[in-house]
């Protein structure tokens, strides 16, 4: 909710502050607010548009054959490789399941049960139909939603507004591509400079004079950056040779 707002006010200077707001009031209500209340609320898991269901599915699957496989004539022996049908079971779209309130009546009407999924919610009021969906695929639709929607809101919504002045930017960009010194007084000298001539970082930019503060990478980001993908390498092999002798 707050992390999009803070990394784009990092490198895009025409973002509002009203975009900001905008963006986290509306998150907060599809991202926490509506996935608690409808799931609490008796009306909201029997209201029929909110229980529908993906659809099932039949899918041929490779797999090395079990005994009960050999028992049913489907190979002549266990761990041969044999092809059979996999039935994908019905998923709850907009909630985390769908079940007959009394399981023990097929006639009587269907409840949602888990969290309420506001996000795929959101995307059907668009015009998209989740039915023939897989529940993984849900859930990636899902985080998708989360990762993108924010930005777009904010990038929407900043063009429609005020944008901070430039001379509030120009201070904060300016303390921000300045680098820290040795000493604090030095800091002070370096910063008093930037704040001067801000535009002095123009040139370092991947598109000077635009609105985006991305720097060119320096030797010191290609190490950083590149270190950082060894450590995520070597955790990465840690955690294989772990499984691997368990």
């Amino acid at each position: 909710i707050y992390g999009a707002a803070i990394w784009l006010g990092f490198i895009w200077r025409r973002l509002s502050k009203t975009a900001v707001i905008i963006q986290v009031f509306i998150c907060i209500i599809i991202y926490a607010l509506l996935p608690n209340l409808f799931q609490s609320m008796e009306w909201a898991r029997r209201h029929e548009p909110f229980l529908k269901q993906t659809k099932t599915k039949v899918v041929t699957v490779t797999t090395s054959a079990l005994k009960e496989d050999v028992d049913k004539g489907r190979a002549d022996h266990v761990g041969e490789q044999i092809t059979k049908p996999h039935i994908i079971q019905p998923t709850g779209i907009f909630f985390e399941d769908v079940a007959l309130s009394d399981p023990n009546d097929p006639d009587s009407p269907k409840l949602g049960l888990g969290r309420f999924h506001a996000e795929i919610w959101v995307l059907s009021l668009c015009g998209i139909n989740f039915s023939c969906f897989q529940k993984a695929q849900l859930v990636a639709v899902r985080f998708f939603f989360d990762a993108v929607f924010p930005f777009v809101l904010l990038i929407l919504v900043s063009f429609l507004t005020k944008p901070v002045p430039r001379t509030h930017q120009d201070r904060f960009f300016a303390k921000l591509h300045t680098p820290v010194q040795k000493t604090l007084k030095g800091d002070q000298k370096a910063l008093e400079e930037s704040y001067k001539n801000p535009q002095k970082f123009e040139k370092q930019k991947i598109w000077p004079g635009s609105n985006w503060e991305i720097m060119k990478f320096s030797k010191m980001d290609y190490l950083g950056f590149g270190g950082s993908w060894i450590l995520v390498g070597i955790i990465i092999l840690l955690l294989w040779i772990m499984t691997s002798l368990g």
